[in-house]
């Protein structure tokens, strides 16, 4: 069990992290006080598609081009990491305050050192503490994928079932609660204290 639940875990934390590199060039792009007009609305229906689109039938769209198997579930949990990742992040960015970014601005700097180095640190914090909640959200929705067809401990315990295996089914059923529950109070430790500021200074 401890393969597939391994599978399981690394799959959500990768997708996470993925996910969280992506989204921070799209939170920019849908930023009103860093984009011009027509390329945030873009981006900000781009990511408004996005999170109205399920992630099993994104898992069922990238089944039909890659097949079955892990890296379907990779690109469709990175995919809707995205989606809500850079809508919070925007949002974090237009709450920046425009004296800041002008006085950056102020001293010569060009529009990349603006936002390296007055926007990024401004948002590190948020980015780190949705990330946390986004791998939460990936594991679970891992588990699901998985039963589909993308691996790890879901497709063990669909297998099991169908199989009537009802050991097998408990047992990774048990490790699922296992998992869900240690991800989400090691999660809540870590984002209470990047909130706090303890954790990144």
């Amino acid at each position: 069990m401890l393969q597939p639940l391994a599978v399981t875990v690394v799959l959500a934390m990768a997708a996470t992290i993925m996910g969280m590199c992506l989204s921070l060039p799209c939170a920019l792009a849908a930023s009103s006080n860093l984009a011009p007009g027509p390329m945030r609305l873009a981006m900000r229906a781009f990511i408004a598609l996005e999170r109205g689109l399920p992630e099993i039938v994104q898992l069922l769209l990238l089944i039909a081009i890659f097949g079955l198997g892990v890296v379907p579930g990779l690109i469709a949990l990175s995919i809707s990491s995205i989606g809500m990742l850079a809508k919070l992040l925007a949002d974090a960015i237009e709450e920046i305050e425009p004296q800041m970014l002008e006085a950056v601005a102020g001293t010569g700097a060009t529009r990349s050192q603006v936002i390296r180095y007055a926007v990024v640190p401004q948002i590190l914090p948020a980015l780190f503490a949705n990330g946390l909640f986004q791998f939460e959200f990936n594991v679970r929705t891992s588990i699901i994928l998985g039963a589909i067809g993308a691996g790890g401990i879901g497709y063990v315990m669909r297998t099991s079932m169908m199989s009537m295996d009802y050991r097998t089914s408990c047992m990774a059923t048990l490790l699922t609660l296992a998992l869900v529950f240690s991800t989400e109070r090691v999660s809540d430790f870590l984002r209470a204290r990047i909130l706090s500021g303890g954790l990144l200074r």
